[in-house]
């Protein structure tokens, strides 16, 4: 597969939110694909609500930094990821 952007979870808030060290200046096309631990998200979403109760959903979050989030849960909980996992991305 093809990869345009690595990253990492830099760190984890106390909702359990996975913030990246991806910031939308280093993304350059479209993302298609964000991959992170055995999580696949197709789309950026621009609320939690976007996700149904207990969905895996990707989006910039307050510090400008991509975020992986569990809509009604914890990320770092349901996907099992930890500061320092990678995150990569696909675009076109």
């Amino acid at each position: 597969a093809r990869v345009d952007g690595r990253g990492q979870v830099v760190a984890i808030d106390h909702f359990g939110n996975l913030i990246t060290n991806i910031a939308p200046a280093n993304v350059r096309n479209q993302i298609v694909e964000i991959r992170a631990g055995s999580c696949t998200v197709t789309a950026l979403s621009r609320t939690y609500g976007d996700a149904e109760p207990g969905g895996v959903l990707a989006l910039w979050g307050s510090s400008d930094r991509l975020g992986l989030s569990v809509n009604l849960g914890s990320a770092a909980d349901w996907l099992g990821l930890q500061v320092g996992d990678p995150v990569t991305l696909e675009c076109r």
